[in-house]
């Protein structure tokens, strides 16, 4: 998953996979964050938003919601990210 994010330039190092439980499915959902220096117009985010989530179904086999939150919005972490967050 990092690989992939990392691989747009726009994107920071910083994300989180939220994973949901929906009715008899479960369903993943990534969450990244744009560059500070990016001003991304909506359609820019969301052409990034559907390549990175084609990217991603790619490598995993499996479909991804993707979410592209402004910079500072996820928090960082001190020593080893915390970068899964299960909500089932």
């Amino acid at each position: 998953v990092e690989e992939v994010i990392l691989s747009f330039p726009q994107l920071e190092a910083v994300y989180l996979l939220v994973i949901r439980k929906k009715g008899y499915l479960e369903e993943l959902e990534v969450q990244a964050e744009k560059k500070e220096k990016f001003n991304l117009s909506p359609s820019e985010q969301e052409s990034i938003m559907k390549l990175l989530g084609k990217r991603l179904n790619s490598v995993l086999g499996i479909a991804v919601k993707v979410t592209i939150n402004s910079y500072g919005t996820i928090p960082r972490q001190e020593g080893k990210a915390k970068r899964v967050i299960d909500l089932r």
